[in-house]
């Protein structure tokens, strides 16, 4: 029977990959401030389960990385090992090729090499998985934000560019914690914070801690684009502990490390 691991993610027969083939909670969203649209941001959960042998999940799978010098950030849902071993190294080499600021050539770039790799890869291994991708042109009040869908089989490549609505919002909400982010979104939507980037990370956060997907699961991890900078890991919290891109922050005493923080 052969085995595999995917991003919910998990290690299933196909016949289960291809039914839950984005298997995770991922999230795309806008934050606006009084003079527009001022970041984009992506939101995943951290969970890895095994459905063979033992069914104990693994919950420090990194699902978002950001470039270290341009303004690009990546998630994933469906197949796990591609992603994980690629898209920090095609991260790298776009920041190394590519002007920072020309946010289509640095998109396309990075998706070319991530290309290249899969191709490279034996075809029986090239499983199922999808990319949301975003960055920004320019910089400051003039810039302009993006954000690419990508969808990847055995068969090829489609990549879509997704619409960003003018005010802080949900963008896309992808793999099987999907139905319960958008339910408690709505909750929060309809409270006093509605409307808000606060409120869409607070509902994700919610929503992956609820265990109403069990191939979801705390913590969450979270990447954002601001109107100047390159794209940035931001730290978060779960049950008072520190954590960034998944991984517990270890530190002695009070230190954090120099990022921004969300509780």
């Amino acid at each position: 029977r052969h085995l595999q691991l995917i991003s919910e993610g998990s290690v299933a027969t196909r016949s289960a990959r291809d039914k839950h083939e984005h298997m995770t909670s991922l999230i795309a969203w806008t934050g606006a401030d009084s003079r527009g649209l001022a970041s984009l941001h992506l939101a995943a959960d951290s969970r890895v389960s095994w459905t063979a042998g033992p069914n104990t999940p693994w919950d420090r799978a990194q699902k978002v990385f950001a470039a270290h010098t341009g303004p690009l950030l990546v998630g994933y849902v469906g197949d796990v090992i591609f992603p994980s071993l690629t898209i920090q190294r095609a991260l790298a080499l776009t920041d190394s090729c590519v002007d920072s600021q020309v946010t289509g050539t640095a998109h396309s770039r990075m998706e070319d090499h991530l290309r290249r790799a899969f191709n490279a890869a034996p075809s029986h291994m090239r499983r199922d998985f999808a990319l949301v991708s975003a960055s920004r042109e320019g910089e400051g009040l003039n810039c302009r934000f993006r954000i690419w869908r990508t969808r990847v089989n055995r068969n090829g490549w489609a990549t879509d560019e997704l619409h960003i609505p003018n005010r802080s919002g949900e963008i896309i909400v992808m793999g099987t914690g999907e139905q319960g982010v958008r339910s408690t979104l709505d909750d929060w939507n309809r409270s006093s914070q509605g409307g808000t980037s606060r409120a869409v990370y607070s509902a994700f956060v919610q929503a992956i801690g609820s265990g109403a997907d069990r191939f979801t699961a705390a913590p969450a991890q979270l990447a954002s684009v601001y109107r100047s900078g390159p794209g940035a890991l931001l730290g978060t919290f779960h049950e008072d502990r520190p954590f960034v891109a998944g991984m517990e922050w270890v530190h002695e005493g009070n230190g954090k490390p120099s990022m921004e923080w969300r509780i």
